[in-house]
This record gives structure tokens, C-alpha cells and sequence, in this order.
């Protein structure tokens, strides 16, 4: 909500301001500390060398940005991840609507997400280990990072289409194959996960009736004599084919 409220407020001002308006509007926010977005934090967590990094990350190791466009752009980044997270959108990063204004930061911002969050997973162990074990909330945490970096991925090759070339296309394919086997792995632990369960359940239910139905027989086996004695009952002889 707080997200999604701002940038529907910056949407209705970018709307309403002349070009000079635009400018002071900008200039103000780049004065301000407290707006300035961070870039670059995948090279915090990458463990190998990559050229998925965009060419103004790399010229002199520019890490700080500030003005209005970078803002806008984290903010719908933030949002995207929100709903890559918790929704069901097929394309969330392009739900959010980046305009012109912010696109060239919005999607170096996609980029570095992308990488980011690949290689978080790749460094973490407990990835691996948790989609092998029975599933528990910890897996659900999981299963949702692996859908945020896997949207991060597809949104930030989209977006970057007509800039990366042949060397990070290839290098982002390694990677979306990686996180697609990851995921496969996970939906194949959790479908097994669920298949004992109902085999268990369909087992549990199968030897319950099993075990009243044969109680029950022999609860009447046991009175057939007394109520044959007392005449109680007649025994009777069926002929069958």
C-alpha cells in the first residue's frame, strides 16, 4: 500500500508538471540524503566474475544515485518484488507501469535485483538442503525467493533487451537454467511430499474400515452360537453356481 500510494501520487504530479516545473522537481529530491538509491549490490554476494552488470555500474564503481527517475524506479521495483512475492501475475516488474521518466534507471535497478537475488541463492546452502527435506514454512519461504529472482530475470532481460549482448544473453540463460532446475527440484520434493501424504491418508482410512469391518465380524461370530441356541437365529444354506 505505501508503495503502490506514492507512486500513484508521483504518477498524478509527473502528469500535471511543465518540463521546468520537472527540473526543480528533481533538482530538490537530488539535494535530499535521504533519497538517494543504491545500486550495484549484487557485486556484495556475487562469487564468480559476470558481465550482467549494467556498463554505467561498471564506470568507476558508481554505487550512490539520486534524483526524482531513480526514486520512481525503486519504488516500482519495490512493487514488483511485492507482487512477484505474494501475487500471481505473470509478469509483475511490468504490472507496476514504469514510464519513459524513470526507465533508464528502472531497468539498471531490474538488472542489479536480478543478479542480486541469483546470487544469494546460488551462495546459500540452505537452499539446496530445504528443497530435499519434507517441506515446512521454510520451504514456502524459499519457493517465494525463487519466484522473486526468477520474475527479477525474466523482467530484467525483457527490459534490457536491446542493450546486453550475446555474452550476457548467454550468461543469463546459465542462469535461468540453474533456477529453473532449482525450482524443479522443489515442485518434485513437494508433489512426492504430497503423494505420501495421501497414500498415508488413503492407507490410515483403508486400514480403519478394515479394522471396523473385521471387528465387526468378529463381534457377530462370536453371538451366532448363543443365538442359535436360543433361537434367536436360523442357519440357512445358499447354493451358489
Amino acid at each position: 500500500m505505501e508503495y503502490g500510494t506514492a507512486l500513484r501520487y508521483l504518477d498524478d504530479l509527473l502528469r500535471q508538471l511543465k518540463p521546468e516545473e520537472l527540473a526543480a522537481v528533481d533538482a530538490i529530491v537530488s539535494k535530499r540524503a535521504e533519497f538517494t538509491v543504491y545500486t550495484n549490490i549484487a557485486r556484495r554476494v556475487q562469487s564468480a566474475p559476470t558481465s550482467l552488470v549494467p556498463p554505467a555500474e561498471i564506470e568507476q564503481g558508481k554505487t550512490e544515485r539520486r534524483g526524482l527517475p531513480w526514486v520512481l524506479a525503486l519504488a516500482r521495483v519495490e512493487l514488483g518484488g511485492i507482487l512477484a512475492t505474494f501475487g500471481s501475475h505473470p509478469s509483475p516488474f511490468e504490472a507496476v507501469g514504469p514510464s519513459q521518466y524513470e526507465m533508464p534507471a528502472y531497468k539498471q535497478l531490474l538488472l542489479d535485483g536480478a543478479e542480486t537475488h541469483y546470487w544469494a541463492l546460488a551462495q546459500d546452502p540452505e537452499a539446496r538442503r530445504i528443497a530435499k527435506i519434507d517441506p515446512t514454512v521454510e520451504t514456502l519461504a524459499y519457493i517465494r525467493r525463487l519466484s522473486v529472482a526468477r520474475h527479477f530475470l525474466y523482467a530484467a532481460i525483457r527490459s534490457n533487451a536491446a542493450e546486453i549482448n550475446q555474452i550476457q544473453l548467454a550468461e543469463a540463460m546459465v542462469q535461468k537454467e540453474n533456477l529453473d532446475k532449482l525450482r524443479n527440484v522443489y515442485s518434485s520434493n513437494v508433489a512426492d511430499y504430497l503423494a505420501s501424504l495421501n497414500y498415508s491418508k488413503q492407507s490410515t482410512t483403508s486400514k480403519t474400515t478394515g479394522k471396523w469391518w473385521l471387528d465387526g465380524c468378529r463381534q457377530q461370530l462370536a453371538k451366532e452360537p448363543q443365538a442359535l441356541a436360543t433361537g434367536g437365529a436360523v442357519s440357512k444354506r445358499f447354493d451358489t453356481p
